[in-house]
């Protein structure tokens, strides 16, 4: 793999040693990314078509032409290069899942998934963990951190030093650095064992979990956390019930649940998508008014929501809810 300061400076050499040999796949897959970076995805599915033909079983190829063809919106050819790569890597919980969203994707009447399958998560961001930072805050432009912070100063906590603070799908420690300063107690949960590690090194938290968030919420206390945050975590779960189930426990009476969801578009509304749909990204996207249905339903009615661009993927802004609620009265 290639970093993006490199992109411009391999396209030449890539060029030259594609000609040169062929038949030699790293080479192809590798200018394909550089291709795939700079936005050019008919060179980049060039490449990687000539590496299947090249080495037919060769799976980086078949994982690099899965997100190709899905990004270049060739919805047929990117769920057979999912299969593919399926047969392949049988074990490998990623294409299964993402052939059920190009499926739920194709097909709108498909039932979804309730949520993404923790093997997958976990495997995604262990792989993810040590660029993690970088990506997010170079390409990504990630926003969701410093618009919670400000929610977090808005509402009075930044001056108390006695607050409960409780961090859902803690990655790397973004929010942890800010909660920190204010915080009596800080809990993480993350499913990703590399993600807790990154988190573990940087000291913010006072426990670390690692689990999936409902299992990972029950063995905490109740009634207790002053801030519960949860920061593009539920773009992997399309049912929210259990989670704010587990969240109403353990808010304080003065406690606020601050998070963040993929905001549904009206085409995917169009298309008959009710409650939350599953992108062909492989994240869920939630309508407004199924989160306030189900806030109020949970007795945690939301105070404060904003429509925000929560980060770019592949250079196009994602929208998204960000949101705050608390104990009814």
């Amino acid at each position: 793999m290639i970093g993006n300061n490199m992109v411009e400076a391999s396209l030449p050499y890539y060029k030259v040693l594609t000609a040169m040999v062929p038949q030699y796949v790293p080479a192809r897959i590798n200018y394909a990314i550089a291709f795939k970076r700079r936005g050019k995805l008919d060179k980049a599915i060039e490449q990687l078509e000539a590496a299947t033909e090249a080495d037919p079983n060769f799976l980086a190829t078949w994982q690099q032409l899965a997100d190709v063809y899905r990004t270049a919106k060739q919805p047929e050819k990117a769920r057979e290069a999912y299969q593919k790569w399926a047969e392949l890597a049988p074990d490998d919980p990623k294409p299964r899942f993402m052939l059920d969203a190009m499926a739920s994707h194709m097909s709108p009447e498909t039932a979804l998934p309730e949520r993404a399958p923790d093997d997958f998560v976990a495997n995604y961001f262990d792989q993810y963990a040590h660029t993690f930072e970088q990506h997010a805050n170079s390409i990504m432009r990630y926003q969701v951190p410093a618009m919670f912070k400000r929610l977090v100063d808005h509402l009075g906590f930044a001056g108390l030093d006695d607050v409960m603070a409780l961090d859902l799908g803690c990655g790397t420690g973004l929010c942890g650095e800010f909660l920190a300063p204010i915080a009596a107690r800080l809990d993480g949960i993350d499913l990703s064992p590399a993600m807790i590690k990154a988190s573990k090194e940087k000291g913010y938290y006072t426990n670390l979990i690692q689990a999936e968030l409902v299992p990972g919420m029950q063995g905490l206390p109740k009634q207790s956390y002053d801030i519960i945050l949860a920061g593009d975590v539920f773009c992997y779960i399309g049912d929210l019930e259990p989670a704010f189930a587990e969240v109403r426990e353990r808010l304080s009476a003065r406690g606020r649940f601050i998070f963040s969801v993929e905001s549904m578009t009206y085409n995917e509304v169009d298309k008959g998508a009710k409650h939350y749909t599953l992108r062909d990204s492989g994240r869920y996207a939630h309508h407004r008014d199924y989160i306030h249905d189900l806030t109020e339903r949970m007795g945690i009615p939301l105070v404060l929501s904003g429509h925000e661009t929560l980060r770019l993927e592949y250079g196009k802004p994602v929208a998204g809810w960000v949101m705050v609620a608390q104990l009814a009265d």
